[in-house]
């Protein structure tokens, strides 16, 4: 009796590390393009358990990572523009996931002139109750020029007078309570280590090879909170990578984790007062 044959095995290895490389570049990838078929299920199942956005046509990079990385590029992106900055979503979709970060406290929405926009959420914004203050403290003063104004050409303010107002309007800005010397000591480190392992090119540090240079003096997870901690106070920049799949587990490890669980693997420095 003849051996029963069975159809040899697909490798999906190949299909899905070209997918992950067309991710990696582009953002974007239509399920339709991975082949052959009979691993097109298997390749979207492991582009998933990536971290990639799964739809019925295509795969993405993450929304919120596509718009985190451009907010972290740029001053501020309106709101109404922002599907033109990320690939594969409708202007509906970007919108709801920009308008995500700033639920999660990672961006800001402002006003800037007439432009709904959201701005990184290390950036200074007045909101709120303060806010409310400023406009109060306005109107007076608004009022009081008025009153000046209706009275003639012959009638002003004093200068310094305006000048005291106008200062008085924004709400004064808390003081941090300064660090310990341990973590003022740590920091600094931190911030010598991120100089050291600078791309000249680029402009960036990875942040694995400044745990790298880090290793022996400091822990990996003091090391990513006071990073964190850092760019909280603006003294940093943390970047995650461009595309997923590129982190070796060993990287993934020595980066901080950002929103969604998207490692934050490039560093620049934004001020140079503890260096």
């Amino acid at each position: 009796m003849p051996k029963a044959t069975h159809p040899k095995a697909v490798d999906r290895e190949a299909p899905l590390a070209a997918a992950r490389a067309t991710l990696g570049r582009d953002r974007f990838l239509p399920c339709s393009s991975i082949r052959p078929a009979a691993v097109r299920e298997a390749v979207v199942d492991a582009l998933r358990a990536d971290g990639y956005e799964v739809t019925a046509r295509f795969v993405r990079v993450p929304l919120a990572v596509q718009i985190e990385t451009v907010l972290r590029e740029r001053a501020h992106l309106p709101l109404k523009s922002v599907a033109t900055h990320v690939v594969g979503a409708t202007a509906k979709e970007a919108q709801a996931a920009a308008l995500e970060l700033v639920d999660a406290g990672k961006a800001h929405r402002v006003l800037r002139t007439d432009a709904d926009s959201i701005v990184w959420g290390s950036e200074r914004v007045v909101s709120g109750s303060k806010l409310a203050a400023v406009t109060q403290r306005l109107t007076l003063l608004v009022a009081q020029l008025r009153r000046a104004s209706r009275k003639g050409a012959r009638v002003g303010v004093l200068r310094t007078d305006l000048e005291s107002a106008l200062s008085s309007v924004l709400p004064a800005e808390r003081v941090k309570d300064s660090q310990p010397p341990e973590t003022a000591s740590a920091l600094s480190r931190i911030l010598r280590a991120i100089d050291a392992a600078r791309d000249e090119q680029i402009g960036l540090s990875f942040i694995p090879r400044v745990m790298e240079l880090l290793a022996g003096e400091l822990d990996v997870a003091a090391v990513k909170r006071t990073l964190l901690e850092a760019e909280s106070r603006g003294l940093v920049e943390l970047r995650p990578e461009g595309g997923l799949g590129r982190l070796s587990d060993r990287e993934m490890q020595a980066c901080p984790e950002g929103l969604h669980g998207t490692r934050l693997s490039w560093a620049r420095r934004r001020d140079q007062v503890l260096s």
